[in-house]
């Protein structure tokens, strides 16, 4: 019987870079593969299949380099990538949450949320409200039981 898997949680300050995810890498067709993912277009679903055709090898042997290299899939740092940019763009721009989720290719709305909420501890309204604070560890609340 197999178990299902529970999605890698992933905190605000350990969504890494590509940079950070290249200098992982040992391997030259790892990088070609980073290059693609940060340079494609966020509306287009690059998967493993297409990162394998330049590389010349098989789907699945691009996810398992992905996941031997990084400890991610291609979907994953992909989606990283997309709460990257989103977040970016709540913090520098005036779009609405539905515009800023549309340019980073995701459509259903409750998804984004729950994805963006589950990488950096927030909603995306919430980081909107809180601006510069997003990113930053959140303070634990002051015990009230012993006040008094």
């Amino acid at each position: 019987m197999r178990r299902s898997r529970k999605p890698r949680a992933v905190s605000p300050h350990s969504v890494p870079r590509f940079s950070i995810l290249k200098a992982k890498c040992s391997d030259p067709r790892m990088h070609v593969a980073l290059d693609m993912l940060e340079t494609c277009e966020l509306t287009h679903e690059l998967g493993a299949a297409e990162l394998s055709i330049p590389l010349n090898l098989s789907a699945s042997r691009v996810r398992h380099l992905f996941k031997q290299q990084l400890g991610f899939s291609p979907a994953q740092v992909l989606k990283m990538r997309r709460m990257q940019v989103a977040r970016e763009l709540l913090l520098s721009t005036f779009l609405r949450i539905k515009e800023v989720r549309m340019r980073v290719g995701l459509r259903d709305a409750s998804h984004f949320t729950r994805d963006f909420r589950h990488v950096f501890g927030h909603s995306p309204s919430e980081a909107r409200k809180q601006g510069c604070d997003i990113g930053k560890p959140r303070r634990p609340r002051a015990n009230r039981a012993g006040a008094a």
